[in-house]
């Protein structure tokens, strides 16, 4: 047991009379653990990041004079910026300057509205999309109440590429946290090769504005600068794994590498096996077969290991590294692989279940739901489509039953039943 307990870091989930729609969780998940910012404030009260700073830092003080772990549940990133960085320094908008702003907005709409924006502060232009309604009217508010542009008072990273700034950050980090005496740990969502597909700072077009800036709001960019946008992740990976060496924490420190998702179909990459067309948002190899490394000199030996994973088992894994082993009571889906790491004996995955449909969401309405279960060999689908893809890697043919053999049955009837109790729960 991590002997925690949980601070809610997500805008909506704040408030009290939308529980149902902002999927808050229940009165009964909230008997074991104590939750701390659920449900307390109303819709119409003001409640702004610096308000959820304080009383979050409060909270996790109260926590560590406690000897409890703070463990900060939630989607709403600026709430995690401000609580790692600090809050920009903008003056308090007043609220009569917030209450016409908000009114100028319904009456003539966003588009209207960020346009009117862009005349009044054109670096918004490049800096937030015309569709963001937040980021809009919190833009609007500023200029007009201190005649500045929102990105004045925020830290000036122009000509600094993004991964650069993430790194410098975590090198840092660890730096200071080198000699305290809790271990650190490390959350880092890297942004490469995500598109938009733009020059990095060891690229040709470096600096080439239209290359740079793909127009917002779109999924633009060049795919020609996919292959430097892989070696920059490398690059900034090296960084990251060299740092940990350099502070002499090679020996004290795991760093797990894991992918979400398969390539952008957009991209055709050359292997020893032929090319090979991304499969990002589909359910095939391409699109869900990723990669997963993981380091801990000194404690994990080199070597390839074929067992399956799924992402559900990165968290009982770290846990049992660190020497907090998940209770049973906890009844979480996934199932620690850390003795694979280290050659031993231990529980192997017989099967990894997928739920997928990113819907709602911006580009996502041309996306299905799909379901499937499946095992090192085998993979069923919900609409009964059977596919042997050690075989049928690509799945271009399902497999008829009057054609199954025994292996094909056998696994069938077990898939189906993993699909069957998935429906059940």
């Amino acid at each position: 047991h991590l002997n925690g307990e949980i601070i809610n870091a997500d805008s909506m989930q704040i408030y009290k009379e939308i529980s149902i729609l902002n999927s808050a969780p229940t009165e009964e998940q909230k008997k074991n653990i104590k939750h701390h910012l659920y449900g307390f404030n109303s819709v119409k009260q003001k409640f702004s990041t610096g308000h959820w700073l304080k009383m979050s830092q409060e909270i996790i003080q109260q926590l560590w004079d406690n000897n409890k772990v703070p463990v900060i549940v939630g989607g709403t990133g600026l709430y995690f910026k401000a609580l790692t960085d600090g809050l920009v320094k903008i003056p308090e908008i007043p609220e009569d300057v917030r209450l016409k702003t908000r009114e100028l907005h319904k009456e003539i709409g966003q588009e209207k509205f960020f346009n009117k924006l862009t005349h009044l502060d054109p670096l918004v232009k490049n800096s937030i999309s015309p569709s963001d309604t937040q980021r809009t009217m919190r833009a609007y508010e500023v200029i007009m109440f201190t005649n500045k542009s929102l990105f004045e008072f925020i830290k000036d990273t122009k000509g600094k590429y993004g991964e650069d700034i993430w790194v410098d950050f975590i090198t840092d980090y660890m730096t200071r946290h080198k000699e305290s005496e809790k271990p650190f740990f490390v959350y880092y969502p890297m942004c490469l090769p995500h598109w938009p597909f733009v020059p990095t700072p060891n690229s040709e077009d470096w600096g080439v504005e239209d290359k740079m800036h793909p127009p917002l709001g779109t999924t633009g960019g060049d795919t020609k600068y996919f292959g430097d946008m892989v070696n920059y992740m490398d690059e900034v990976v090296g960084r990251i794994v060299d740092k940990v060496d350099s502070l002499g924490l090679a020996e004290d420190t795991m760093i797990i590498y894991f992918s979400d998702n398969g390539t952008d179909r957009r991209v055709v990459s050359q292997t020893i096996f032929g090319s090979v067309t991304g499969g990002k948002g589909s359910t095939s190899n391409a699109g869900t077969h990723v990669p997963l490394i993981v380091r801990w000199k000194g404690t994990i030996q080199p070597g390839i290991n074929e067992n399956l994973v799924d992402s559900t088992d990165i968290l009982p894994t770290v846990l049992h590294a660190a020497q907090r082993p998940v209770a049973p009571a906890a009844n979480l889906d996934g199932i620690s692989f850390f003795p694979q790491l280290l050659n031993q004996a231990g529980p192997i995955r017989p099967w990894v279940f997928c739920h997928y449909d990113p819907r709602p969401g911006w580009d996502k309405d041309k996306f299905t739901l799909h379901r499937f279960v499946r095992d090192k060999q085998f993979k069923l689908y919900d609409d009964g489509n059977l596919y042997d893809i050690a075989k049928d890697i690509r799945e271009s043919t399902p497999i008829r039953r009057r054609h199954e053999t025994e292996a094909s049955k056998a696994a069938r009837q077990k898939l189906q039943q993993v699909l069957d109790d998935m429906r059940s729960n």
